[in-house]
Parts: C-alpha cells; structure tokens; sequence
C-alpha cells in the first residue's frame, strides 16, 4: 500500500544569495482526472455490471413471458442478490484498488514534476510515506465502492418496481411495455457507469491534490473553473443558475481559499478573509458531483524550505 510524506532534503546548494533572492511564493496546478483511468474505469464497471445482472435479467423476460407472479419474480430476485453479493464485491475490490493505484500513481508524478519546477537550484529527494495521503485514498475508495456496491440492489428494485406496477396496472414510464422498461434499465447502466467513473475519478483526484498540498505545508489556493459554457453559474453558459449540487461555480474563479474552511474565500490574494455568498459552494474543488474545478496551490517557498 503506497504511503507517502513529502520532506524535502538539501543538498548541493552552491549559491545560498540566489536562494534568498528568489521570489518567494509561486503558483502550482494541481493533477486533472486521468481520462484514461477514468475510462478504463467505466470499461470495467460496465464488464462487472453486464456479467452478473443482465444474466439475471434474461432470467427474469422469461419469467415474465411464461406467466410469473409478481411474488415468484420478487422471490427470484431476493435469491440472485444473495448469490451474487459476495463473488461481486470480491471482484469489485480488484477493480478498485487497480483503479486507485493508477490514479495516484499518475497524480503524484505530477505533483513531483510541478514542485521540482517551482523550487529550482535545490535537489529534492521526495520520500514517501505520509499517513494523510494514505487516509485520502483510504476515504475516496470506500466511498466510490460503496456507491458501485448499491447498484445490483438497486437496479434490481427498479426491476421489481416495474413488474409490481405492470401488475397493478399502473403504466410505465413514456408508455413502455414491461419488457421494454426492463430493457430500459439495462441501457440505463452504461450511463450509470459512465457518471460514477468520471464523478469519483475527479473527487479521488481532488482529495489527493489536497492531502499533497496539505503534506508540504501549502494552506491556500486559487479556485480554477475549465471557463467553458458548462461552468454553473456563468451568465451566458449553459447553466446560468446555480445548482443544488454545484451553487455558482462560476464566482468562483480566481478566487483564494483555504484548505482548512471551505467557507471563506479572499479577493486580495490572502491579505482579508470573508464568508462566501450563500450562492456559493461550501467545498472545494472537485469534491461537488461531476465537478471539473481544480486547485491552483499557493506554494509558499521559504515555508517548505524552513520545514526540512
């Protein structure tokens, strides 16, 4: 299990008056989500999803078409759940920890290749093991498995709550037949799949970001929108309102926050310190569903230099 904290050793230093001379604080971007493992990701919620639910489901057409009670699906159901739920969440924990190991592995090397930038004419040696890092990846992963572990149980009381209202009478979604509310629900799973890769690869990302900032001592930094036409908030974007989810992401470009209240933000980089609007988000970025925000980190350099 990778560990890491982040100390710096000099050596080599050859010129101490250039040190000194320097600027002293400088701005570093933090990691974006991987696409790639983000897709990599769906590929195999989609594989683990199809494998053990559309099987059931073919079962359960039969079913249907030979007559079966509403009691003898629901029976059936109740019995796949507990067949399934232990080999799923096996395999599902292989999924997860591939995807968290590829995540931070691309993450930190970017943060590495960004702080050597930044603090130039001093060897770095970063070694690794810091417990807060170890915490992010440990909170971001029992979070994004336990929202994958929800869905068989919830798509399969999607199922019985179409065969119930077929039963009773009541009419499916848009006019469907039975049959093709359940098909519906199977396609619903690719975009199910689709959300959650991409929602959890940007919170991990986001919560390792901070607990790497955090690890070299960096309190502060720039709130960063991607400043397209999806961004919430923006008057003549696509979402011009804020959002249950989101509030206004858009006030918040260039704004200075601080990792320590989620609450307060600054307009003159860091010197006052005042509450947020009640239209914007109380998070930080990345940590609000489907959130592309990131963190541009205020790296104080005689800071990290004075903890070695």
């Amino acid at each position: 299990m990778v560990e890491r904290v982040y100390k710096m050793i000099l050596v080599n230093i050859k010129d101490s008056t250039k040190l000194k001379a320097r600027k002293t604080t400088k701005l570093m971007d933090s990691a974006q989500p991987s696409n790639s493992v983000q897709q990599e990701l769906r590929k195999e919620l989609i594989k683990l999803w199809t494998g053990y639910l559309l099987p059931a489901t073919a079962t359960i057409r039969k079913m249907i078409d030979s007559g079966a009670t509403p009691e003898q699906i629901g029976s059936f159901i109740s019995r796949t759940l507990d067949n399934i739920t232990t080999q799923f969440n096996f395999e599902l924990t292989l999924v997860m920890d591939k995807w968290k190991m590829s995540l931070d592995e691309k993450i930190r090397a970017k943060f590495d290749s960004g702080l050597r930038r930044i603090v130039t004419g001093v060897d770095l040696t970063v070694v690794v093991s810091d417990p807060d890092i170890k915490s992010a990846l440990d909170i971001s992963l029992f979070n994004a498995v336990d929202l994958i572990k929800s869905t068989p149980r919830q798509y399969f009381g999607q199922v019985a709550k179409a065969v119930a209202d077929n039963f009773f009478g009541v009419p499916q979604p848009e006019d469907r037949t039975l049959v093709e509310q359940i098909m519906e629900l199977n396609g619903g799973l690719r975009s199910r799949a689709t959300i959650i890769a991409r929602d959890q690869t940007s919170k991990m990302t986001a919560a390792l970001n901070q607990a790497r900032q955090q690890s070299i001592g960096v309190d502060t930094y720039i709130w960063r929108t991607v400043k397209d036409n999806r961004v919430v908030g923006k008057p003549d974007g696509r979402y011009p309102e804020p959002s249950k989810a989101h509030e206004n992401h858009y006030i918040m470009e260039g704004k200075h926050c601080r990792w320590g209240d989620a609450t307060v933000w600054s307009e003159d980089q860091g010197k006052t310190w005042v509450k947020r609007p009640a239209h914007a988000p109380k998070t930080h970025p990345g940590q609000d569903i489907l959130c592309r925000c990131h963190s541009q980190a205020v790296i104080d350099i005689e800071k990290i230099l004075e903890s070695v």
